[in-house]
């Protein structure tokens, strides 16, 4: 990635039983979001591909993204870790 230059970032994202409302991008820690666009929506239990296009500023960047499903529900910020249920709440925004 070179900065000052756009930049194409993709992915994926997951939004469970409902699907995927939104998929927004941060290149500041989650300071600001800016919406992606969104491929095909498949309806529930699916991924759906995303894509943004992004000016990264000199010196390391964090990206960060976060979806949000069709019932309004967003990934947070911090894990909601749950002993008991090691396969759900696991989830969330995470810098890369």
């Amino acid at each position: 990635m070179k900065p000052g230059g756009a930049t194409t970032v993709r992915g994926i994202a997951f939004g469970g039983v409902t699907g995927v409302k939104t998929v927004e991008l941060s290149i500041d820690r989650g300071t600001s979001w800016q919406p992606t666009t969104l491929g095909q929506d498949e309806g529930k239990y699916s991924f759906r591909q995303w894509q943004a296009s992004v000016t990264l500023p000199a010196g390391p960047a964090v990206l960060m993204v976060r979806c949000t499903n069709s019932d309004g529900l967003a990934q947070p910020a911090t894990l909601n870790w749950k002993p008991q249920r090691l396969h759900a709440q696991r989830h969330r925004v995470q810098p890369v």
